[in-house]
């Protein structure tokens, strides 16, 4: 067996094991808010969801977490993705997590406050062709020892970027928690990558959907 043809098995056979493997936590907001454990200001929006009829947005800024999901068993030492699709009409937006036994991590924001992941129109670039587009955003983690439960929090944050929602809203949509490289948004290898992502590595993937308009 030639080498190009090893090669092109074990990508594939990694392949499929990255797309059959556990998704943890899962909500496209398609059938209300029974994920979520504390709600606070979150609404349900039909405004131009990522995928189906909803997105998850908020009438409200906060800090330190807006809505929190229930909590789920987390493996330490193992390294899971967060995929969040994720829009704003000018407002700023946290992703983070609460975790049983070490303190909370904040892993996608708009700037000001340091994730990992920032979105594109963020604190420092207020580009206005960035406003009301859909992308996929995810960051791999890591759970440290000692931490067996987590859960995803969400938030308009109430510092940085325009902080009035009704006008300059957050949606967030299609919020993943798996040890899955690649999301929903595709299941082909990413072109901006030789391989595949290695645990700790922070990447963006991109829709078919960026742009604006009503996606169904």
């Amino acid at each position: 067996m030639s080498l190009l043809i090893r090669i092109a098995l074990v990508v594939a056979l990694s392949l499929s094991i990255a797309l059959n493997a556990d998704v943890l936590f899962f909500d496209d907001f398609e059938n209300g808010t029974s994920q979520w454990e504390m709600t606070k200001s979150m609404e349900l929006s039909s405004f131009q969801p990522y995928s189906g009829s909803f997105s998850q947005t908020f009438t409200e800024t906060v800090s330190a977490g807006d809505a929190r999901t229930v909590w789920f068993a987390v493996e330490a030492g193992q390294t899971y993705y967060l995929h969040v699709a994720y829009m704003t009409l000018g407002g700023g937006g946290y992703v983070g997590i609460d975790q049983d036994n070490a303190p909370e991590v904040w892993l996608m924001g708009d700037g000001p406050y340091t994730t990992p992941i920032v979105f594109d129109y963020n604190y420092f670039n207020l580009d206005p062709n960035l406003l009301g587009k859909w992308k996929v955003y995810t960051v791999a983690y890591t759970v440290p020892a000692g931490v067996h439960l987590i859960r995803i929090k969400t938030e308009d944050w109430e510092g940085g970027l325009q902080s009035d929602p009704t006008v300059a809203g957050v949606f967030f949509d299609n919020i993943e928690w798996s040890t899955k490289i690649y999301s929903h948004c595709h299941h082909e290898l990413n072109s901006r990558f030789s391989g595949f992502p290695q645990p700790g590595l922070r990447f963006q993937c991109s829709s078919g959907k960026e742009r604006s308009g009503i996606y169904r």
